[in-house]
């Protein structure tokens, strides 16, 4: 019996699956992960390289015996179901590039006290694009926060692809990287949540944390370490060749090699005897730690008081002007170089009164001494220049698009804002140009040189005494007060003031409506809409409303696929494609539908028996129908496979659920009820 049973799932499902696969044409591959815990166990979610998580699905509960088995009386309640999964995990996970949690009721509401559960969840691995800002036109005031941190020399930073809220300290007077929880844990004096024993003494405060790894230079050497901060140890070590440390400048704290993040990866920023005593930028491949490219600059590292990358572009603040003073584009084919002034805005004091200790009202603070104020934010200082602060450190992160920087005399963390304007258009020579931005009037004076780019120290050039713009400079922008225009789940949101909730009308569903929430972004204070995204629980379409009936148990599988595949065929009955949400909708309700129909406890009548296998494969053949193929080639690939993956799944299961019937009934069904108790 168990033989002919075997045969009959393995026919079956052979030719269910070549008929899926030829009107998918033949090329279906499904490169989908997924992992599973048990509850009380951590779930690990991982992508290669830098391609960071988007969850796909998630499902939190207990649909089936046979997943994390326990004692019987807490495996008996199969229909366990928790909604919000996939929401919970998609907030938790998007967007990184590993994602650890563990699963029980900290994270996970729970759905059925007493019912043994698990997780399971598939995802994608996409590509995380940090959109380039445009060439830096000028920097904004800058807010700094008391830390209790001792003074000395240190740095701050953030990783801006894996767990981006996690704050970093390290000081290079020990060989120690401290993590933690977010920006008011690390200005409030929280315990760190981990400390990294790097066994290597850093070289000033050159170092990045970037994609879950440390990046640093190790003391008195060339050499950049690559540390993995989930496994705990040294990945790679590379020397940086013909490295020369004789131009190090006494105010940046001590870095003959810098390191860099900006949009585009991992950078050094050094001199090397090829190039005298000149900044060399060299772009570094965060994996093997190997010189993927390297340009010549004629800036003199001894004159350069920091350094950054954004965009692929070196900026250079010099230690006569504190100002940036040099940019070289490494976008151009042979490199540009030139130098610039790029200033601060004009620096207004914010008002005492000022609840959240951001809004700038342009009244004068009282001579009482400052005050401090509730908000992590601190005060907005006077700065018209980096030398006005005894900075160790400073790091651009493109994530942010933010300027940390750490003042070592009185430990305080600051950061800048930053102006932007269109991305960088010279090519060689140019006159002298002066480009604005819309949101500021802050000028930026580009001058250029000669082809050679004559030294900055020559007769003709000086950086120390570069013209700055007499034009009267604007009060700095207010941080954003209202949240962007933005097209999000088939409805395009207008701009919303902070602190409003949007209502729109659901696409699609009649009568009901869609609510996005404008809100507070924690660290730059801005307007920003709910990460979360919109709540479009109201936009019910037919498929949805047949998956909360199944899951509610108001339906059982057999009839969720009959009124699926009826549900199909009066939505193509014109021949009209199927919409994209019509088809991975009802992919993953069939396979829900087809799953709990085979892992069902008591045995499926007749009647139950056609309608599952009749659904599934009538669904089937209505979604891989040729009026729909536009539908198909045009959906995002990790949709496609996914939809693709689930549609398989779900004729595999029906086939089981049909051989199941057969076999347990010698090839024919007795009565309406199938037999329950045949040998």
């Amino acid at each position: 019996m168990k033989g002919k049973k075997l045969f009959i799932s393995l026919a079956l499902i052979t030719l269910l699956s070549c008929t899926v696969q030829a009107r998918l044409g033949g090329k279906l591959r499904f490169p989908i992960p997924s992992e599973m815990a048990c509850e009380g166990y951590p779930i690990v979610l991982r992508c290669p390289g830098t391609d960071v998580i988007q969850v796909v699905a998630a499902e939190y509960g207990r649909q089936t015996a046979d997943t994390c088995a326990t004692t019987p009386e807490k495996m008996r309640n199969t229909a366990c179901y928790l909604p919000e999964a996939f929401d919970i995990m998609s907030s938790k996970c998007n967007n990184q590039t590993q994602c650890k949690l563990d699963v029980s009721d900290e994270h996970f509401p729970d759905p059925c006290p007493g019912t043994f559960k698990y997780l399971h969840v598939t995802f994608s691995c996409v590509k995380y694009m940090f959109g380039c800002p445009g060439t830096l036109t000028g920097i904004a005031s800058n807010v700094t926060m008391d830390t209790t941190m001792r003074a000395q020399k240190g740095a701050w930073t953030k990783d801006p692809i894996y767990n981006p809220h996690h704050v970093f300290y390290a000081s290079p007077s020990q060989p120690r990287l401290q993590k933690f929880e977010n920006m008011e844990h690390f200005v409030n004096g929280n315990r760190a949540i981990s400390e990294y024993d790097i066994h290597y003494q850093m070289s000033g405060t050159s170092f990045v944390v970037y994609d879950g790894n440390l990046f640093f230079v190790k003391a008195s050497s060339a050499n950049i370490v690559k540390y993995n901060l989930h496994t705990r140890i040294r990945h790679r070590e590379t020397a940086l060749p013909g490295h020369t440390d004789r131009s190090t400048s006494h105010r940046n704290g001590a870095n003959s090699i810098e390191l860099a993040v900006d949009e585009s990866g991992l950078w050094a920023i050094y001199t090397n005897t090829h190039n005298a005593d000149r900044i060399v930028v060299s772009k570094i491949n965060k994996d093997t730690l190997e010189i993927e490219k390297t340009w010549r600059t004629t800036y003199p590292k001894r004159t350069a008081l920091h350094t950054f990358m954004i965009c692929g572009v070196l900026y250079v603040v010099g230690s006569r002007t504190g100002e940036v003073e040099y940019m070289y584009n490494t976008n151009a084919v042979s490199g540009n170089g030139r130098f610039v002034a790029i200033g601060f805005d004009r620096n207004r004091p914010i008002s005492p009164s000022d609840p959240v200790g951001f809004l700038r009202t342009g009244r004068d603070l009282p001579t009482t001494p400052r005050r401090t104020f509730p908000h992590p934010a601190g005060l907005l200082a006077k700065s018209r220049s980096f030398l006005n602060y005894n900075f160790t450190s400073l790091k651009y992160n493109p994530r942010d698009r933010l300027i940390y920087a750490w003042e070592a005399t009185t430990s305080k963390a600051v950061y800048y804002k930053l102006h932007f304007g269109l991305p960088d258009p010279v090519e060689g020579d140019k006159p002298t140009t002066t480009t604005s931005t819309t949101t500021t009037t802050t000028t930026t004076t580009v001058r250029t040189t000669s082809t050679s780019e004559q030294s900055p120290f020559g007769p003709s050039v000086a950086p120390s005494k570069l013209p700055h713009n007499s034009a009267t400079l604007a009060p700095p922008v207010v941080p954003v007060a209202s949240c962007p225009s933005v097209s999000r789940d088939g409805i395009t949101w207008p701009v919303t003031s902070l602190g409003q909730t949007r209502t729109m009308t659901c696409p699609d569903v009649l009568n009901e409506q869609a609510t996005w929430t404008c809100t507070t972004e924690e660290f730059t204070m801005s307007a920003v809409w709910d990460v979360n995204g919109p709540d479009m629980n109201r936009c019910v379409t037919w498929t949805s409303s047949i998956e909360s009936q199944l899951l509610a148990g108001t339906i059982d599988p057999s009839s969720a696929a009959e009124n699926l595949s009826r549900g199909l065929k009066m939505s193509s009955r014109n021949g009209e494609a199927l919409r994209t949400d019509e088809v991975t909708n009802s992919a993953r309700l069939m396979k829900t539908a087809a799953t709990q129909a085979g892992s069902g406890t008591t045995p499926l009548t007749r009647t139950q028996v056609r309608q599952i296998t009749e659904g599934v494969t009538d669904a089937a053949d209505t979604l891989l129908d040729s009026s729909n193929s536009i539908t198909w080639k045009e959906m995002e690939s990790s949709k496609r496979y996914k939809a693709a993956d689930n549609v398989i799944k779900s004729v595999e299961s029906a086939g089981f659920v049909l051989a199941d019937s057969m076999a347990n009934n010698y090839g024919g069904f007795q009565g309406d009820t199938a037999k329950a108790n045949e040998p």
